[in-house]
């Protein structure tokens, strides 16, 4: 297993390479163009080369984003790390110093009045215009010599770019509703209270007036700064951490509450989406314990954002909230904007799926299998083949398309497919090989 690991990391670096050089091609192959065109209408070449670092600069945080969404499945070996992304803008980087380093050395032992001489040299001079024509236009090239600035900048930008995209990628996004004044057992509305655990921030007042007071103030704003950075929390008991051999939930359905230790997260920013006044009789979801026990009052309802890391528990952080504010509060609902590499905006309600059904046009709403998996390396299958791959046998090297052999050699965790395209299933490596992980294909098609 930990051999895979490697082969992924490298195959990692070694793409995002690859990255630099499509990105430095991009430049080249629109650059001359642009640069001819533009400077005939006396437009700045230094905002050509601005618009190409920002090229260059998409084309390696967005790689960087895909390679922490995948690290942070649970089908992979692989574990996030904050600075494993600023190590994808190091390789490069450290190329790249390499590169100048012997441009200049190029320029300084190989030159004179006339150009450089040797075809080694005149190799390593062309090698590093292409490599660096993202920043043409701001280099100053000339003579061997380039800009202190503009050296600076060819080393920092894919290592921001890298790191950029790796930490968005590991991030977490939820849409959550919290109402201040009271908390329950299982930091939700659907939990039971105890009145101990109610504090309407004002004994005697009328409810309404205190939530107002509340949603009127910026109370709830000035305390949000300190949920964000790098946190503790102490995980709820309904969880599904195990202790001592039981989830922590099954401990708390006996009633026992056990000691948690903290864990460390990340919290990237909250955002204050929205804040009223509301009736606990409006909250969807409430437990009829909650309405007995506090009866129908007036509390303060927020909405907010959330970007967090992994392993982040939201209903902790909205009680943690509360009793910064020196009250309760407890989460009334939550949503999961993105998840993996389908997007809230992609998802379809119950209550539309079935007038759809109805309709005939399941079809046209339906996501391929494979669209969850499509930051996992492809392999396809020869068709000759075919019988051995759809009775879920192993897959050797000699069984792939020869296009796919660089794939197969460094990857743990496979899409494979069959010689028309259908996908078949999730494979796992076994040493030399790939065994079934995961099959899907439909035997009826056969």
């Amino acid at each position: 297993m930990k051999d895979s690991m490697k082969i992924t990391v490298k195959y990692q670096f070694v793409y995002m390479l690859l990255m630099q050089v499509a990105a430095s091609g991009v430049a080249f192959v629109f650059g001359l163009v642009a640069f001819w065109y533009f400077l005939s209408m006396n437009i700045a070449k230094e905002i050509i080369s601005v618009i190409f670092i920002g090229v260059n600069f998409a084309m390696l945080y967005i790689p960087a984003k895909n390679f922490a969404i995948r690290d942070n499945k649970s089908y992979t070996p692989l574990k996030p790390s904050k600075l494993k992304g600023a190590m994808f803008g190091v390789l490069i980087s450290v190329v790249t110093a390499i590169l100048m380093a012997l441009f200049a050395f190029v320029w300084a032992k190989f030159s004179d009045e006339i150009g450089i001489h040797g075809v080694v040299p005149t190799i390593i001079n062309v090698i590093f215009y292409y490599w660096s024509f993202p920043y043409n236009g701001i280099m100053g090239l000339a003579n061997g010599t380039y800009t202190i600035y503009s050296g600076i900048l060819m080393l920092v930008v894919p290592i921001l770019a890298t790191y950029c995209g790796y930490i968005a990628g590991s991030k977490k996004e939820y849409v959550a509703e919290l109402v201040i004044g009271f908390s329950t057992d299982t930091l939700d509305v659907t939990g039971n209270v105890d009145e101990k655990d109610v504090n309407l921030l004002g004994e005697g007042v009328d409810s309404s007036v205190k939530a107002t007071e509340l949603v009127n103030s910026e109370r709830f704003e000035n305390v949000l700064p300190e949920f964000t950075g790098d946190i503790e929390q102490i995980p709820p008991m309904y969880s599904a951490i195990r202790q001592n051999g039981k989830h922590l939930y099954e401990l708390a359905r006996e009633g026992k509450v056990v000691e948690r230790k903290p864990r460390a997260v990340k919290i990237y920013g909250i955002e204050l989406l929205d804040k009223e006044v509301v009736s606990l009789s409006e909250i969807q979801n409430i437990s009829e314990n909650v309405k007995e026990t506090i009866g129908d009052i007036k509390v303060a309802k927020y909405s907010i954002k959330v970007q967090c890391s992994k392993g982040t528990y939201i209903r902790t952080l909205i009680d943690d909230i509360g009793r910064a504010l020196g009250s309760f509060s407890c989460m009334s609902e939550l949503t999961r904007t993105y998840t993996g590499n389908i997007d809230v905006s992609e998802t379809i309600k119950l209550s539309e799926l079935e007038n759809i059904f109805k309709d005939g046009n399941i079809d046209s709403v339906l996501i391929k299998p494979d669209v969850p998996f499509s930051d996992i390396g492809k392999i396809t299958i020869e068709e000759e083949f075919s019988k051995l791959l759809y009775n879920g046998n192993k897959i050797a090297e000699y069984m792939i398309k020869e296009s796919d052999f660089d794939a197969f050699d460094n990857i743990n965790i496979a899409r494979v497919y069959d010689s028309h395209g259908a996908f078949i299933g999730i494979y796992e490596r076994d040493g030399d090989i790939l065994r079934t992980k995961v099959f899907l294909y439909d035997m009826n098609r056969v």
